[in-house]
C-alpha cells in the first residue's frame, strides 16, 4: 500500500483528463502514436510559476497568484554573512545565471510548470520544507563542485531531477534552508540508443515524453517501446530510482536499470555494472559487472546524486491487446483477487496489473458536485458510491490489463482470460495488492473506515486523500489520518514503498525488525559515504550522525524543528 497526498487543480485554459483522453487515438497501433506530445512552451519547472517564462506571454500560474517576498530560509547553523559568502562562491563555480536564491512568493503553479520553491501539496505548513536556493549544474563535473562546495561550507543540499515527485513532496527539501540541486534542468539529453541491444543512456532531465519523442525522431518509435508510470511528464531516472511503477512487462523501473554513475558525497564519482570498466562498450548490456553491485543504495536514498543511467527498453512484441474487467458488487474484490494472483504469476497476464475502485475512476469523468450536488463536503456514502458507478458504466472494482504479442498469441490467451472471470457474476468484459483476496478485503475494510472517519472519500489504488490545501484543518486532518492508516497497516504487516518526505521517520521507523537491523546497516553506510552529513539528510528517514536525535525527526506528536532565524543562525 502507498499513501499519497494530492489535490488535482484544473483551470479553464488546462484540459481535463477526459479531455485528453477524448483527443487521443489509438495508441495500440502504430498510426495512432504521435511524433510529438503537445505540451504548453513553458512547460518545466520554475521558482516562481507565476512569472512568464522565455518564449511566453502567458503564465505558468494561472491560479491565484502571491507577490511578496520572503526572507530567506537559511541552512541550520549558517548565519546571513556566510550564507552571501557562501552563494558567492558557489555563483563563481557554477554561473550566476545558474543560481537562484529561494526569496520570493511560494506560487503553486500546475503540472505544466511545478515550482522549485516548495511543495505544492504540502502536509505540514506550506513554508516549512522549502530551500534556500537553487542551483542548475550542466554536466558531472558542475555536480561533483556543488558536493565539494557543500562540504566546505557544510551546508545540506537537496537533489531532484525534475520535481514532479508529486503528492510524495515535489521540489521540497526534508531540511529547511538546504540548497535545491536541480540535476535535470541542463543535463537533459539521450546520450545513446542501442537499437539491437534495446537499450538507452539517459541523463536525469529526460522525461518519458522527452524519450519517446527521441525514439520517434531516431525512426524507433515503433521498435522500441518505454514504460510510463502515468503522465509523462516526469524524469525517468527520477521515478526509477524512487522505485516507480509502470503498466507493461518492463513495468518494474528499478529492474529495468542497468549501469549508474554517482557523485558521491565526497565528490568521487563512481560508476556500476559493467561501466566500471575504463572504455566498455558493455555498460547496458549486463547490470552486474563483478563483485557486490551496489546499485540499490542508490535508489530512495541520500548516498550520492545520480547523474546518468542505462535503461533496457521494451522491443515491440508484435501486439498489443488492452483490455479492462468491470465487477459490479463490493464483494467481487475478494474473488476477484484471487483469480487475478495465478494469471500474474505465470505471466498469463503480461501486464503490471492494475485494479481499483470504480469511484477513482468515476472521478476523471466529473467532480463529486456533478454526481452529488448536495454533498456539503461529504464522503461518499456507499448507496450515492452505487449510483455514481453505474451512472458512470463501471463497476465497484475495474482491472486494466494487456497481452502482448500478435493476435495468434494474444487471441487465444484472451479467451483464457475471459474464461477464468465468468463464474463471476453479472461480469462485463471491454476489451480495448497484496496477493489475496482475503488480506486485500482487509486493506480496503481498514483504509476506508479510516478514510470515513477522518472525512475523506476512500479512493483505492494507491490510496489518495484529496483535501484542499487553504484550509488548515482540513490539511491537519489529512496528516493524522494518513499518519494512523500508517500505523494500522503496520499492524498488519502492510508497509509503504513509497512516501512523503514529512513522514519519512515514520513510515522507516516501521521497518524495524531485529532492534531496527536495516536502519542501523543505513547509518553505517551514511556515517561512512557522508562524513560532513552534507547529503540529503533526513532522505527516507536516514540522517547523518550530526542530525540524529536533534530533533529533527518528524512523527506527528513533537512540533517540527522551528526553520526559522534566530540571531542569523538556526
Amino acid at each position: 500500500m502507498a499513501l499519497v497526498l494530492p489535490i488535482l487543480l484544473h483551470s479553464p485554459s488546462t484540459p481535463t483528463l477526459v479531455e485528453i483522453i477524448m483527443t487521443l487515438e489509438d495508441t495500440s497501433k502504430p498510426e495512432g502514436r504521435p511524433q510529438t506530445i503537445a505540451r504548453p512552451a513553458w512547460f518545466g519547472s520554475s521558482i516562481n510559476p507565476a512569472v512568464p517564462m522565455a518564449g511566453s506571454e502567458d503564465s505558468p500560474n494561472p491560479i491565484k497568484t502571491e507577490t511578496a517576498r520572503r526572507e530567506v530560509t537559511l541552512p541550520p547553523g549558517i548565519g546571513k554573512m556566510e550564507f552571501e559568502l557562501a552563494m558567492d562562491d558557489l555563483r563563481s563555480l557554477i554561473g550566476a545565471e545558474h543560481v537562484q536564491i529561494n526569496d520570493g512568493p511560494l506560487n503553486d503553479g500546475s503540472y505544466y510548470n511545478v515550482p522549485l520553491s516548495h511543495d505544492t501539496y504540502a502536509l505540514l505548513e506550506r513554508d516549512y520544507f522549502v530551500p534556500c536556493a537553487v542551483v542548475a549544474p550542466g554536466s558531472t563535473a558542475d555536480v561533483q563542485a556543488v558536493v565539494k562546495w557543500a562540504n566546505k561550507w557544510l551546508i545540506p543540499l537537496w537533489v531532484i531531477s525534475i520535481g514532479r515527485n508529486l503528492g510524495y513532496g515535489g521540489s521540497a527539501c526534508r531540511v529547511p534552508g538546504s540548497l535545491l540541486v536541480n540535476v535535470g534542468k541542463r543535463l537533459n539529453k539521450v546520450l545513446s540508443v542501442d537499437e539491437n541491444a534495446a537499450t538507452c543512456l539517459l541523463q536525469p532531465g529526460v522525461t518519458y515524453i522527452d524519450l519517446y519523442e527521441d525514439l520517434k525522431r531516431r525512426g524507433l518509435g515503433d521498435k522500441l517501446w518505454i514504460d510510463v508510470p502515468d503522465l509523462g511528464g516526469g524524469s525517468v531516472i527520477g521515478n526509477t530510482l524512487d522505485r516507480g511503477v509502470g503498466y507493461t512487462p518492463m513495468g518494474d523501473h528499478f529492474a529495468a536499470h542497468c549501469g549508474l554513475e554517482v557523485v558521491l558525497p565526497n565528490g568521487e564519482i563512481v560508476r556500476t555494472g559493467m561501466d566500471a570498466m575504463p572504455g566498455t562498450n558493455c555498460g547496458q548490456s549486463f547490470q552486474y559487472g563483478f563483485g557486490p553491485s551496489h546499485d540499490g543504495i542508490f535508489s530512495q536514498s541520500n548516498f550520492g546524486i545520480v547523474t546518468r543511467m542505462g535503461l533496457f527498453l521494451m522491443p515491440n512484441p508484435g501486439g498489443i491487446l488492452p483490455f479492462m474487467i468491470t465487477f459490479p458488487e463490493k464483494e467481487d474484490l475478494v474473488a476477484a483477487v484471487d483469480i487475478l494472483r495465478p494469471m500474474m504469476l505465470n505471466r498469463t497476464l503480461g501486464n503490471v496489473p492494475s485494479l481499483r475502485m470504480g469511484l477513482w475512476d468515476a472521478a476523471t469523468y466529473g467532480s463529486k458536485d456533478k454526481y452529488w450536488p448536495e454533498n456539503a463536503g461529504r464522503p461518499v456514502p456507499e448507496d450515492i458510491e452505487d449510483r455514481i458507478v453505474k451512472e458512470a458504466g463501471l463497476g465497484h472494482w475495474v482491472f486494466y490489463g494487456a497481452l502482448y504479442g500478435p493476435d495468434s498469441v494474444t487471441a487465444p490467451t484472451w479467451e483464457v482470460v475471459k474464461s477464468k472471470f465468468t463464474p463471476i457474476k453479472n461480469l462485463f468484459f471491454a476489451p480495448i495488492s497484496p496477493v489475496n483476496g482475503a488480506d486485500a478485503l482487509k486493506q480496503v475494510e481498514m483504509c476506508k473506515k479510516r478514510c470515513v472517519e477522518y472525512g475523506f472519500d476512500y479512493l483505492a489504488n494507491i490510496v489518495t486523500i484529496l483535501f484542499d490545501r487553504s484550509k488548515p484543518e482540513e490539511r491537519k486532518r489529512a496528516e493524522q489520518l494518513i499518519r494512523l492508516l500508517i500505523s494500522d497497516a503496520a499492524q498488519l504487516g502492510y508497509g509503504e514503498y513509497r512516501t512523503h518526505i514529512a513522514l519519512y521517520d515514520q513510515v522507516a521507523a516501521t521497518y524495524n525488525w531485529n532492534d531496527n537491523a536495516i536502519m542501523k546497516l543505513n547509518n553505517t553506510l551514511k556515517d561512512a559515504l557522508d562524513v560532513n552529513g552534507i547529503m540529503q539528510p533526513g532522505r527516507s528517514g536516514i540522517w547523518p550522525k550530526k542530525y540524529r536525535g536533534q530533533g529533527w525527526e518528524l512523527d506527528g506528536v513533537r512540533p517540527p524543528k522551528d526553520p526559522r532565524s534566530v540571531g542569523g543562525k538556526l
